[in-house]
């Protein structure tokens, strides 16, 4: 009997915890550990945030212009919001390392999922982001959490130096320039309070991430957020999709406002709904009426998203772009050849806070086109948002299309 107990708690041993840890650890499958295809390095904090050693690191990076990805601790970020909030406003990418510090293997894969989705709201709470990356607590899974995190991207890294113990500055910054090679994921500990960690080893660490990033800064190597570091791969099949684009605006006869730069473009439609739309300032769109239907010009976008730090000033930027654009479209439908069109019209996933803009939005009706626009629009999002794999993931209820309609009226009054 004691022996089939102990075969049996050795098996589980195995499958729970030895298993996954040579699944992940050792072969890199499910996880990511580094992006080979990659020009980029990506620097990844673990730990914090840490009162006493985050607003250095986060000092030392906005020195240097470095964006990060932090993989945060779910009672350390609740404990500090405005490091939180700090990291986000400066651009870095966060992610989460458990609620509390504890390996995967000492919890149930149900505990786990919790204390990440726990983890999750708050950071969401604080940043208006969900996060969508994952890090386990010393780089442990359990044998189910291929399957409970199955929405979570899980990182690992390739170039780890062991900066949770002091050692001698020298010896640390030479570990750091030989794991230095494109592609690389490298993992440092902003915070001393973590079983094992010695304390005062961040300020060691300090030392050496600034000769790194002046020496990286030399060398003009270019760092990366984790979510970036797959860009290259990304590129081709938004190239792809861009060349796809410029062919279907010409042959559908999507045209430009005013230039190139501009974040719509326009076509004059006819309305084909069998619905009536009721504008609230009295406006009825019929089948048959013309409208000016608007398209995102998504080389524009990716330009805008390449410019901003974070998600709050890329929608900042989107705003005030479509702001400008709109004055455009007011302007053209203010000629007289175009008297009779009646509304601009368009179909997005980027409708939420569109109502100030002058916006009306409408649900879809279910149906065929519905369904295909909705699959069309997340094809859309993987290929032109640097995380639009991970996007798809989470929150999919929210990748929901809809009408938005501004009346002639309502545009004029506004923008004209």
């Amino acid at each position: 009997m004691a022996k089939w107990v102990l075969e049996a708690a050795l098996a589980l041993v195995i499958l729970y915890c030895l298993l996954p840890f040579l699944l992940s650890r050792v072969a890199g499958i499910g996880v990511m550990r580094k992006e080979n295809r990659s020009t980029t390095v990506a620097l990844t904090f673990d730990d914090g945030p840490n009162p006493d050693y985050t607003p250095r690191v986060l000092d030392l990076l906005k020195e240097f212009g470095v964006r990060a990805t932090f993989f945060v601790v779910g009672t350390q970020a609740k404990q500090h919001p405005e490091l939180i909030e700090r990291m986000h406003r400066e651009g870095h990418s966060i992610g989460i390392h458990g609620y509390v510090h504890h390996p995967h293997w000492l919890q149930s894969p149900r505990l786990v999922l919790r204390n990440a989705e726990k983890t999750a709201d708050i950071v969401e709470e604080i940043t208006g982001v969900r996060p969508t990356l994952l890090r386990p607590p010393w780089g442990l899974l359990n044998g189910l959490d291929y399957l409970f995190l199955r929405k979570f991207r899980i990182v690992l890294w390739s170039v780890m130096v062991g900066d949770w113990r002091k050692q001698d500055v020298n010896r640390l910054s030479g570990r750091l320039r030989r794991g230095l090679k494109p592609g690389a994921v490298i993992v440092l500990h902003d915070s001393d309070h973590t079983p094992g960690a010695e304390r005062g080893a961040p300020l060691v660490m300090l030392q050496a991430l600034r000769s790194l990033l002046e020496e990286s800064a030399a060398q003009n190597l270019h760092w990366a957020r984790v979510e970036e570091m797959d860009m290259d791969r990304q590129r081709v099949g938004t190239r792809l999709w861009l060349m796809w684009e410029h062919l279907f605006q010409r042959l559908y006869g999507v045209q430009k406002l005013r230039s190139d730069e501009d974040l719509l473009m326009v076509k004059p439609i006819a309305f084909k709904g069998h619905e009536a739309i009721r504008l609230e300032d009295g406006t009825v769109i019929q089948r048959g009426d013309r409208l000016l239907e608007i398209h995102m010009n998504n080389d524009r976008l990716l330009v805008l998203h390449e410019q901003a730090n974070s998600e709050m000033q890329l929608a900042k930027m989107l705003v005030k772009e479509t702001r400008k654009v709109l004055k455009e479209a007011a302007v053209y439908l203010n000629d007289p050849q175009n008297e009779g069109i009646k509304a601009l019209y368009g179909i997005s996933f980027i409708h939420r806070g569109v109502e100030p803009l002058g916006f009306k939005t409408l649900s879809m009706s279910r149906g065929l086109f519905a369904s295909a626009t909705k699959w069309y629009l997340r094809v859309l999002l993987f290929f032109l948002h640097p995380a639009g794999g991970d996007r798809l993931k989470l929150r999919t209820d929210q990748l929901v299309p809809y009408h938005v309609v501004l009346s002639r009226q309502e545009l004029f009054s506004r923008y004209l």
